[in-house]
């Protein structure tokens, strides 16, 4: 029976602090070279040999020595895509394909203390197409935590169907929260600034900005309450509508404005409280009351 010919060769200790974007890393065995003392850097060395060959001749050759050794990634478990952030010094486990010089390396955990920034991507395969290669972004469910970037993303993909795809993300650094479909809606908030905004695909937004309310749509607004709705302004109130403006009130209808109330129809804009109607025209001012009671 043949038995694996990957073999743990040592325990290492970091000798630099793991290029962001790289799966291999520099290694000192610290068991295969046992009788190093102190600091542990990356500091190859160039040297010159000279000699003579077999022919006479002089020959001269440069080499790198170091006593590191470079070793590539060996995940624990399937669906992390990047390599623990190894920062010099932490201890990591040696792996060795037989005699080969070939390496790879596995975090211990033991000195997390070393640890600063990371970068951790997790991705699950959301294609169901056999013929499919790889971790593709477009086709994966993936989270990535960047305290580097300062950001948490979560993405889902449409590669098995789905007839939307969505983004949500924590920007910590700018202070912002978005979360957006595909097809162009869009949820954000700027604490900073104190803002919200909400877009549809159709481009109607509401807009929460500080101490204002902004809103837009091409076609209706309606609000209804079951029991008061209450209208104020400390200054100016403006409505305006490209057909029609409506408000019923089973009891009481409410607008003040501490200066000026301004309501503006194309043809009319119509009032109505219990039997009195009060009718505005572009062309005149024409006060109907056809039914009035109360007193002096």
């Amino acid at each position: 029976m043949q038995v694996s010919q990957l073999d743990r060769y040592s325990i290492g200790i970091a000798a630099e602090n793991k290029p962001l974007t790289s799966r291999h890393l520099n290694i000192t065995p610290v068991e295969v070279l046992s009788a190093l003392d102190g600091e542990i850097n990356f500091a190859p060395q160039d040297n010159t040999v000279s000699g003579v060959d077999a022919d006479g001749n002089r020959y001269e050759v440069k080499t790198t020595q170091d006593m590191t050794l470079t070793a590539e990634w060996l995940p624990l478990s399937s669906n992390r895509v990047t390599p623990p952030d190894i920062r010099r010094g932490e201890l990591v486990e040696i792996y060795r394909v037989a005699d080969s010089d070939q390496f790879f390396w596995r975090c211990m955990g033991l000195r997390d203390d070393l640890r600063r920034l990371e970068t951790v991507i997790f991705a699950f395969n959301g294609s169901p197409d056999e013929g499919s290669k790889g971790i593709d972004p477009a086709t994966c469910y993936f989270m990535e935590v960047s305290t580097h970037k300062k950001t948490i993303t979560v993405s889902t993909s449409q590669s098995n169907g789905e007839p939307f795809g969505y983004t949500a993300q924590i920007n910590a650094g700018e202070g912002q929260v978005v979360l957006e479909d595909t097809i162009g809606n869009t949820l954000f908030l700027d604490s900073g600034r104190v803002f919200w905004e909400l877009i549809n695909a159709d481009q109607t937004h509401l807009q929460l900005d500080r101490t204002n309310i902004y809103g837009k749509a091409d076609n209706n607004i309606e609000f209804r309450a079951g029991n008061d709705v209450y209208w104020e302004a400390g200054n100016n109130m403006s409505i305006e509508v490209g057909n029609n403006y409506s408000m019923n009130a089973g009891n009481n209808s409410s607008i003040k404005a501490g200066s000026t109330a301004s309501m503006e129809g194309g043809s009319s804009a119509i009032l109505k409280s219990g039997g009195s109607t009060f009718t505005l025209t572009p062309g005149g001012t024409t006060l109907k009351t056809p039914s009035f009671s109360g007193g002096a």
